[in-house]
């Protein structure tokens, strides 16, 4: 079993680096709407 912990541990890395970046693009999307949301309430 420890022959594929490295692959394992590159597989988490992956999709630890792809969800950072899918939630910081859905953080930063919301982010913009909110903030034209706000404009248009002000």
């Amino acid at each position: 079993m420890k022959e594929s912990s490295p692959l394992v541990y590159n597989w988490g890395a992956f999709w630890l680096i792809a969800t950072n970046l899918i939630m910081g693009y859905i953080v930063t999307f919301y982010t913009n709407e909110f903030a034209k949301i706000r404009v248009y309430i002000i």
